[in-house]
């Protein structure tokens, strides 16, 4: 009898979002020297977004690549 295989997800760990996190806690003196620097917020939490977003999933069907705005499927 053959066993049913599940898929499979590969993806950067969680701990990966600390690097983003120490980033934006550094960056807020910066942010707030002048007019507009708030906009440096915009990289750690760009960073954040795209460490949740990519992942590989494979499955007996294929394989799937998802990035931040688009996927694959193969």
């Amino acid at each position: 009898m053959a066993e049913k295989l599940s898929k499979v997800v590969f993806r950067l760990p969680p701990t990966a979002n600390l690097a983003p996190l120490l980033l934006l806690v550094t960056a807020t003196p910066f942010a707030f020297a002048a007019p507009y620097l708030w906009l440096v917020y915009i990289v750690p939490v760009a960073l954040i977004v795209w460490i949740m977003r990519n992942r590989t999933t494979v499955d007996p069907e294929g394989l799937y690549a998802r990035y931040t705005f688009t996927h694959r499927a193969l």
